[in-house]
């Protein structure tokens, strides 16, 4: 009886055949359908497989002169995987290497870990399928006026766009925005830590929902991206917030910075406005 045969994509994104933890890739098509695989070392062995055209083994051609490749299969199939989850997490690519990088480790010997490609030699790979996922030129910017939010991320949770080298990105789900509509009291948070370059702030609202004396209850409802964090961006921002989506300020509680009070008092002047010490408290 035959061995299973496994298919996996290679670095160029093409099948790779596994058969007894040796790697063949395509060397022909014929008429019938049917297809010949050589070995992936071809220039040092010539062995051969012949399948049909249902992928049904048919021909084996002379002996592998090459070693079994079972780690080196191991590690491919790993590069398969990476590829993939780059395009379903968002985080930097580099942190998702190095937390999957300790998880390949732990699946082989020690003596097979030189095997395993370094960040610098696979992170080409690893851009450019997000890139094609996402289907944009570039990933890193070094102003706002060349981003341009994938479709795949902005039909759901991109909301507003405005401006070209001071641009304000927005966000909300399709939860927050049925909620936005009616006076509710307001708590924004900002941090620089956490801005994808080149915007200078993620700058986040939170709402509080029917929070009573025994339960707290304020989420998170507009993300937004900033270029700096001056009164005039904020003042835009909040414009947008109220006549994009037709949010009311009643009451609103921030850092104590004045920037961001002055503009939420210019764009809602009946709202009820405090400032938070509690980062400034020893």
């Amino acid at each position: 009886m035959d061995l299973e045969i496994e298919y996996v994509i290679n670095q160029k994104g093409h099948k790779t055949l596994i058969y007894c933890e040796y790697r063949y890739n395509k060397s022909k098509t014929n008429k019938s359908g049917s297809t010949l695989w050589r070995c992936v070392n071809r220039r040092e062995c010539s062995a051969s497989l012949s399948l049909d055209k249902t992928g049904k083994i048919t021909k084996r051609k002379t002996v592998h002169t090459c070693e079994p490749m079972e780690f080196k299969n191991v590690i491919n199939e790993h590069i398969a995987s990476l590829k993939k989850i780059v395009c379903q997490d968002f985080r930097p690519i580099q942190q998702i290497y190095e937390e999957y990088d300790e998880k390949i480790r732990q699946k082989i010997p020690k003596s097979q870990h030189y095997l395993i490609p370094v960040f610098k030699t696979i992170r080409d790979t690893l851009y450019r399928a997000r890139k094609s996922f996402l289907n944009v030129d570039r990933l890193q910017h070094i102003s706002t006026e060349t981003i341009t939010v994938p479709e795949v991320l902005g039909r759901k949770f991109l909301i507003y766009e405005e401006g070209q080298s001071e641009k304000i990105l927005v966000f909300a789900t399709c939860v927050s925005k049925k909620i936005l509509k009616k006076p509710g009291s307001y708590y924004a948070d900002g941090t620089f830590m956490s801005a994808p370059p080149p915007f200078y702030q993620f700058y986040v609202l939170h709402l509080d929902i029917n929070s009573t004396k025994m339960c707290t209850n304020i989420v998170p409802v507009i993300y937004t991206l900033l270029p700096n964090k001056s009164q005039e961006t904020y003042t835009r921002l909040y414009n947008i917030l109220k006549q994009k989506l037709g949010i009311i300020i009643k009451t609103f509680k921030c850092d104590y910075e004045m920037a961001q009070i002055n503009a939420v008092k210019s764009v809602f002047p009946e709202a009820e406005i405090t400032g938070c010490y509690r980062h400034y408290n020893a």
